[in-house]
């Protein structure tokens, strides 16, 4: 569907599992056969449904807090200190996402080009986390990427405030 074949994550809802992937500016999300080893059509009889959100590039995280779907990816270029991560919502995954912003990107001098990411929840708490690449500011070139992990915080309203990069 005329998205590139990367950057796969997966997610229940419902008693289901489904895979959303992308890269080269488009998002797919398909739903998983029981046993992970191929696709079964959606609702709409379609093996996949085109789910770009607004300033994508690719790196998709789909996961549910407080009953709101939350849509997060790299935009960006990854080979520069654009690369970056934005985020939309929904009420359910094949609900149309309103973008909500950017909350990660470069923060001098502690780090440039965060992007490509993954969230975790600590089970039984509301405690979250991401799991991201950046590289030191005083990088050239696209190389040297560090692992980071920081907290993930959330506003009154569910909105993912900035994620503030530690050392």
């Amino acid at each position: 569907n005329r998205a590139q074949p990367i950057d796969q994550y997966v997610f229940a809802y419902k008693g289901d599992w489904y895979m959303v992937y992308g890269g080269w500016g488009r998002c797919n999300l398909v739903k998983l056969a029981p046993d992970f080893k191929g696709l079964l059509p959606l609702s709409d009889g379609k093996l996949c449904r085109e789910i770009t959100p607004k300033n994508y590039t690719e790196g998709s995280v789909m996961f549910e807090r407080h009953g709101v779907w939350y849509f997060m990816y790299s935009g960006g270029c990854w080979l520069d200190d654009s690369y970056c991560v934005h985020y939309s919502t929904a009420s359910s995954p094949f609900d149309p996402f309103t973008y909500r912003g950017k909350v990660l990107s470069g923060q001098p001098p502690i780090g440039k080009g965060a992007g490509h990411h993954s969230v975790l929840c600590l089970p039984g708490t509301d405690d979250w986390y991401i799991c991201y690449h950046r590289r030191n500011c005083d990088q050239k070139g696209s190389g040297g990427r560090q692992t980071c992990l920081d907290r993930m915080r959330f506003g009154k309203n569910g909105e993912i405030l900035p994620i503030v990069m530690t050392r």
